[in-house]
């Protein structure tokens, strides 16, 4: 039996979803300077390989080059069930909080992704083939840091990243 709260609506309970999505809606681009992402990503693929087996870091590297990709500017839009969203020219992706969807990217692979949207910050994960590239949207005023990592059975050390995105003026 569900006991009804005074002045309570279940319809609110419903909209918790599209009130947190909505806070993110718009173009965010990337402010890092081009100079500061390469010392982080030097940094961050040192440390990577550094736990790996010497035998395994030179194909390591050559694999983890362009990871984890680095988007220029994200379009958040809501949608009826979560959230919209698109890493430049990339095929966006449909959140749904709980849910766990499938994706198709540019290329025709088919990855599985599930997410988290809190009020605040929007969490996701994309699953490959050979490992899992964890997106974590934290949202501060017209500030998005996101923080990427790529993480695989194969690495002992996930490859972390974090970007700084600002809310562009319409």
């Amino acid at each position: 039996m569900i006991k009804q709260i005074e002045g309570f609506s279940m319809t609110f309970l419903a909209m918790i979803p599209f009130l947190n999505a909505a806070s993110f809606t718009g173009t965010y681009l990337l402010v890092d300077s081009k100079e500061s992402l390469l010392e982080q990503k030097e940094a961050a693929l040192a440390k990577t390989l550094d736990a790996l087996n010497p035998l395994m870091r030179f194909p390591a590297a050559r694999r983890l080059s362009n990871e984890p990709p680095q988007c220029e500017q994200y379009q958040i839009t809501p949608t009826p069930k979560g959230q919209s969203v698109q890493c430049d020219i990339h095929l966006p992706l449909f959140l749904e909080p709980g849910v766990v969807k499938k994706h198709t990217t540019k290329k025709g692979q088919t990855i599985k992704v599930e997410s988290q949207i809190e009020d605040g910050a929007i969490h996701f994960k994309l699953h490959g083939e050979s490992g899992i590239m964890s997106t974590h949207m934290i949202l501060s005023q017209s500030t998005l840091t996101v923080t990427k990592s790529v993480e695989s059975p194969y690495l002992p050390v996930p490859l972390v990243m974090t970007y700084t995105y600002r809310k562009a003026t319409q």
